[in-house]
């Protein structure tokens, strides 16, 4: 995990932007979370910001954007045959509101917790299914961020709002390595 990220946005990613097709790959930028729960909101908000910056980004035409919202297991039917999948979403890691987090799932001990729910699956059970069924995607990285609110609320607390232009910029990143 790398929580050594700045908030600023790459000014470079402005002048990269010739690059049209970084990749043949199939790339999936996955934005995950709860729009009600203020920041939990964040990866959505994120794909929001990305398919209305979608040309301007210069968004090459193998890199699809999903608003994977709560889905769970219904993520597995889209992240099929998707070569790099990159997903966007909050950690709660105990640490300062606005930290940024980018891993794989393998980086990461997650606990097996017995589930009453088919609402209570979690990204990592759905990746662990998708894994089980092998429709795992080859490259999995994940870009989370610390939340400072997960109460009701459709809005993103400031401290979070402003972080929006770095992980974008890290999302970039990850697009023109694939």
């Amino acid at each position: 995990m790398n929580d050594d990220l700045s908030g600023k946005a790459n000014p470079k990613r402005q002048k990269d932007q010739g690059k049209k097709d970084r990749s043949k790959k199939k790339i999936m930028v996955l934005g995950v979370g709860n729009l009600i729960l203020s920041d939990e909101g964040f990866g959505i908000h994120v794909f929001q910001e990305l398919e209305k910056k979608k040309e301007e980004l210069n968004i090459p035409s193998n890199v699809e954007l999903m608003d994977g919202g709560t889905l769970g297991l219904d993520l597995l039917h889209y992240v099929e045959g998707i070569d790099k999948l990159i997903v966007v979403d909050v950690i709660d890691a105990g640490v300062d509101p606005g930290s940024i987090f980018r891993f794989k799932p393998a980086d990461i001990e997650t606990q097996q917790v017995r589930k009453l729910s088919l609402h209570q699956i979690t990204l990592f059970d759905a990746l662990s299914m998708a894994e089980k069924t092998e429709v795992l995607p080859k490259e999995i990285i994940i870009i989370a961020i610390q939340p400072k609110e997960l109460s009701w609320g459709m809005e993103l607390t400031e401290e979070i709002k402003s972080k929006m232009p770095k992980v974008i910029d890290l999302v970039m990143e990850e697009i023109d390595k694939a």
